[in-house]
């Protein structure tokens, strides 16, 4: 059936204006910056001239922010230990997700600097990336690999390798699942490969995690996938204006831990009511649409999910 021009125009409208703001969500933290500084462990500390001193306060703030979303995408939760191992691995790369900041508040005293950001943070770019380092979905138990270690890897080769097995809640064991093989080569950098009854994969990179995550999101993608089972429609009616709709939009996108994504696809304006479809990406379906039941109904909205009510 043919939709009225009005009725594509508004659609498109509507899309553009929440595409722009689900991508992004705003977390306003407060961090301390101290003056003295050692660049090194065991080296003298330096005073950082007020502008180094904002700079770093200004990174301390966006590796904070940056935290705080990726910790409010994952569902279920990560031990402190991994909490800590996550923070290593976004902290030199924060920058990537922000889109802006606003300083709400700067206070010096004799000692550093305290700072109060609202920042603006690149939801989308973010949840992908957890994608890839496995945490779009959280589970006590292990994953293993049988791990070959050459003989030319570095105490640090070590270090790193342990991090980022901590963080993916990967275990050793031989003879289980995906055989990793990591080895440096003479001209330095690291290669990696990942062989699996899906396939194999190699990668080459002067930085251990960014080898390990390189094969491990091919391993990933090449497999069965949660997400293949967990795309559903979900139908809501009853709203008298597209208002509402847009209210609701932007409270699905709020349910992160429970909504890996979520895509208005439809506008019914109808002499009934308005009606909206979306394509949800769901983590944990059942939690999904309890959370449905308890928000819906009581505003007098009717709903169902992949055609069941």
């Amino acid at each position: 059936m043919k939709r009225p021009i009005t009725h594509i125009v508004f659609l498109a409208a509507a899309l553009l204006y929440l595409t722009t703001v689900s991508a992004q969500a705003s977390e306003e933290v407060r961090v301390y910056q101290p003056k003295m500084v050692a660049a090194e462990e065991g080296a003298t500390p330096q005073e950082l001239s007020p502008t180094q001193l904002r700079q770093q306060a200004l990174m301390l703030g966006f590796v904070e922010a940056t935290l705080q979303s990726a910790r409010s995408l994952i569902p279920g939760t990560l031990s402190e230990e991994r909490t800590q191992a996550l923070k290593s691995y976004l902290e030199p790369r924060a920058g990537e997700w922000i889109l802006g900041y606003k300083e709400l508040a700067s206070t010096p005293d004799e000692k550093g600097l305290t700072m109060v950001l609202e920042v603006d943070v690149n939801k989308r770019a973010l949840r992908e990336t957890l994608s890839v380092l496995g945490l779009d979905r959280v589970s006590e138990s292990p994953r293993y690999v049988t791990l070959l270690a050459g003989s030319t890897l570095l105490k640090a080769d070590h270090e790193n390798l342990a991090a980022v097995m901590l963080l993916t809640n990967t275990q050793v064991l031989a003879g289980a699942g995906p055989e990793f093989r990591l080895e440096r080569m003479e001209s330095g950098s690291l290669r990696g490969q990942l062989t699996s009854d899906q396939g194999a994969w190699s990668a080459i990179d002067a930085n251990v995690s960014a080898v390990w995550f390189a094969l491990w999101g091919k391993y990933n993608v090449s497999g069965p996938t949660i997400a293949s089972t967990s795309a559903k429609t979900l139908v809501v009616s009853g709203w008298f204006t597209p208002d509402g709709a847009n209210d609701f939009d932007r409270e699905l996108r709020g349910w992160d831990h429970l909504v890996r994504s979520a895509q208005l696809v439809e506008l019914d304006m109808l002499t009934a009511g308005v009606t909206a479809h979306w394509q949800v990406d769901i983590v944990d379906a059942d939690k999904f649409r309890q959370r449905l039941q308890s928000y819906l109904p009581s505003r007098g909205l009717h709903f169902s999910l992949d055609g069941g009510s």
